[in-house]
C-alpha cells in the first residue's frame, strides 16, 4: 500500500466529510455533520457551491443545507444570498432546509466561526 502523504490525509478526510452527506445513512450523516461542524466555517462556500449544484440529489443537498445550519452560515454575504436564492428551488425539502438555515441566521443563534 503506498504511503499517503500529510496533505493527501487532508483532502481525504475533507472528500469524506462531504461524501458523508451523498449517502443516505443516519450514522454516516451524522459522523460527517459532526466532522463538518468541528472545522467551522472553513468549507462554508464548497457547501454552499454544492447545495446549489442541481446534479446533487434533493435529499444530499438538504442534508448539506443542515450541515450549514449546524455550523452556521457565517457572514459572506455571497453566502447568505445563494441560501436565499434556495428559497425558489423545485425541491420542497431543499426549500425548507433553506428556510430552516435563514431562520437560524435571523434568529442571531449562530456559531462564531473559526
Amino acid at each position: 500500500m503506498p504511503q499517503v502523504q500529510p496533505n493527501q490525509r487532508a483532502v481525504i478526510f475533507v472528500d469524506f466529510m462531504f461524501e458523508g452527506l451523498r449517502v443516505e445513512d443516519a450514522k454516516l450523516n451524522g459522523l460527517a455533520l459532526e466532522a463538518l461542524e468541528s472545522v467551522g466555517a472553513v468549507f462554508l462556500t464548497k457547501l454552499v457551491q454544492a447545495a446549489a449544484d442541481l446534479t446533487n440529489k434533493p435529499r444530499h443537498r438538504k442534508r448539506i443545507l443542515q450541515a450549514i445550519q449546524r455550523i452556521g452560515p457565517g457572514d459572506d454575504i455571497h453566502i447568505h444570498h445563494e441560501i436565499y436564492l434556495l428559497l425558489s428551488d423545485k425541491y420542497p425539502a431543499v426549500r425548507q432546509a433553506a428556510k430552516c438555515v435563514l431562520k437560524t441566521l435571523i434568529s442571531g443563534e449562530l456559531k462564531v466561526p473559526s
